[in-house]
């Protein structure tokens, strides 16, 4: 809802997020890449009074290839600092600095897989296309006595009936959360005449609905049924009150046809159950948006494999040579259900009624939709079109059937009708286009000359073979790489225009460029190269990888070997001859090294200690 979005194939879509999982991991390498690269330029700027662990940090993190082995190596350090680094050896600023180049390669670095992963599905906005417009059908209702009354009620019976299905399938996970739904038992129930009061509501947002525009529009319900044992009278001018009471719903007088409730005289047992439905007649005028109803269950004598004792399934025990395995009937005189229900229709904070909702800025199409489904309760519409199967009981098949009443209770009957309903009404839009044009029936959402009304088409249907894919993230990412792997790009083209401060003043050296050309374990191999071997004319020296001279000129090559159990050195190997050393056995340096000469000539002594 509102969110703007492209739908591709299901296939594709594979494709598309190994892609962009890839652009997010090139996102995080060209992150580390800055990282490092402004880490040194802190340090060149702000970092000078770092001592001799500092700068073993720098090192271990500079010569870093991605953030895994950052986090690794940084990790080492801190655990030789906090156990080893006593005794003056390492500062607490030093430890600190140590730290937070851990914690910034651990973000770099579970930072990139955890965003690889979660973002490219995030991308998805689910299974969804715009509907097609040609697609899009809701049949005229010409008369209540005509044909098409019959093939409207057939044409809408299976999308009652998948509504009523899914209730099983939902159970209290999905959708059971949207629908809130409170049993109450009144003070004056007995065991005889169980009294309860039963609540319900749901709201449905115009994203549940699938509408594009507009998106503040939404439903909703609050309803209310209360058991009523005072309906059930005889009617002598209509059933022999000897046998059969009648369901006067709202004491309105009762009229043929009747929906009738057998005496305990009578002994056979029925095979239809099901529930009824009555309207009050204040439910023509649509003006209103409280609407009465009663539910009339048709339960009494239909027999049952089960006993229960709910109010509607009440059940006595019953042995006849017809009952067979059925060992319990439901006794006469079930309660019907005083009901009424709240159905409101808003836009943002404004709320109407059905009628009223001709009144609103909505568009035409969506207007008719929203008036046809909801002229009546979505509640009573399940009861009718969906006949026995409204009982969750109801054991038989077809028309006929018994009872297995422990297996329900009015309260789960009632559930499973007030969630049906919501899923139902979820569904109204895309229903019209699942329905299609059907022959000899004319469209209400098409004009004189065929074309939709404004808003007939505004939704979006659910498919598996699609899947929406947010347009803000398809530029998103993309866009995010580019910029990131150019700022990464920035501060090494910057190495050689970063203002240099006068050479007098050597509390700012060394400069941000000699720290990422000398930091380098290959640069530090060539300067350990010079000082030891006194090697000359190695060339790229402000290079990541200095060359070193013809083989020819210098044929000695330094090489690092173990001393003892605790320190490395590089010793000078010729035809397997060791000449040097750069530490002593006991881990000191050799009194005879040779000092370090940078390309200057200035001893490395004498600038700022590394």
């Amino acid at each position: 809802g509102g969110v703007p979005a492209i739908s591709i194939k299901s296939s594709s879509f594979p494709i598309l997020i190994a892609a962009y999982s890839i652009l997010i991991q090139i996102i995080f390498a060209s992150l580390w890449q800055f990282l490092a690269n402004f880490v040194l330029l802190f340090h060149a700027l702000w970092g000078y009074n770092a001592g001799r662990a500092g700068y073993v940090a720098l090192v271990a993190f500079w010569n870093s290839s991605n953030p895994w082995t950052a986090t690794t190596t940084m990790g080492n350090f801190l655990c030789q600092v906090i156990i080893h680094g006593g005794n003056g050896r390492v500062s607490g600023p030093e430890k600190f600095h140590g730290f937070v180049l851990f914690l910034l390669s651990t973000t770099i670095a579970f930072g990139g897989i955890a965003a690889s992963i979660l973002i490219p599905n995030a991308m998805s906005l689910g299974p969804a296309a715009p509907v097609h417009p040609k697609s899009v059908f809701l049949p005229e209702f010409e008369d209540i006595a005509s044909s098409s009354s019959i093939r409207i009620g057939r044409l809408n019976a299976p999308a009652i009936l998948r509504a009523l299905g899914s209730t099983e399938a939902f159970k209290d996970v999905t959708a059971r959360k949207n629908v809130d739904t409170v049993k109450t038992t009144l003070p004056s129930s007995n065991a005889t005449h169980p009294r309860q009061r039963y609540d319900y509501g749901y709201n449905i947002t115009a994203r549940e609905f699938g509408l594009q525009a507009p998106l503040d529009f939404s439903l909703q319900v609050q309803g209310s049924c209360i058991t009523e044992y005072n309906w059930l009278r005889p009617v002598p001018d209509i059933a022999d009150p000897a046998n059969y009471n009648g369901y006067v719903p709202f004491g309105i007088d009762p009229v043929e046809p009747l929906l009738l409730d057998p005496t305990d005289n009578v002994t056979v047992l029925r095979t239809r159950p099901s529930m009824g439905i009555e309207y009050h007649s204040s439910n023509a005028d649509l003006t209103i948006t409280n609407r009465s109803f009663a539910l009339i269950p048709q339960l009494a004598h239909v027999g049952s494999i089960t006993a229960s004792t709910d109010p509607w399934y009440l059940t006595e025990p019953f042995g006849s040579e017809t009952a067979g395995f059925l060992g319990y009937r439901v006794k006469s005189g079930r309660p019907a259900m005083s009901c009424w229900e709240e159905s409101l229709l808003c836009l943002g904070e404004t709320c109407t009624s059905v009628d009223g909702i001709n009144k609103t800025p909505l568009p035409k199409g969506l207007r008719i939709i929203v008036a046809t489904k909801f002229c009546l309760p979505v509640l009573t519409s399940i009861i009718v079109s969906s006949g026995p199967a409204a009982l969750k009981s109801v054991a038989g098949i077809g028309g006929t059937g018994f009872l297995d009443c422990a297996s329900s209770a009015l309260k789960d009957d009632l559930d499973r009708l007030v969630l049906a309903a919501y899923l139902n009404s979820r569904e109204v839009f895309r229903e019209t286009a699942l329905l299609g044009p059907q022959a000899g029936m004319s469209n209400r959402l098409e004009s004189a000359n065929g074309d939709l009304f404004p808003g007939s088409a505004d939704f979006v249907m659910m498919t598996g073979d699609v899947i929406a894919i947010s347009i803000s993230s398809l530029i998103a990412i993309p866009v995010t790489c580019l910029a990131v792997t150019l700022l990464a790009a920035m501060l090494p083209l910057m190495r050689k225009t970063v203002t240099q401060v006068s050479p007098t003043d050597r509390r700012h050296e060394p400069t941000y460029a000699a720290l990422c050309a000398g930091l380098r374990a290959t640069q530090l191999y060539r300067v350990v190269d010079e000082s030891k071997l006194g090697t000359r004319d190695w060339d790229k020296r402000k290079h990541i990888i200095p060359l070193p001279p013809p083989a020819g000129a210098a044929p000695n090559v330094l090489i690092p070997s173990f001393v003892g159990r605790n320190a490395v050195e590089f010793r000078e190997h010729e035809n397997g001859e060791d000449r040097s050393r750069l530490t002593s056995d006991d881990g000191r340096r050799d009194s005879s090294s040779s000092e370090i000469v940078g390309e200057d000539g200035v001893p490395l002594q004498d600038r700022a200690t590394c």
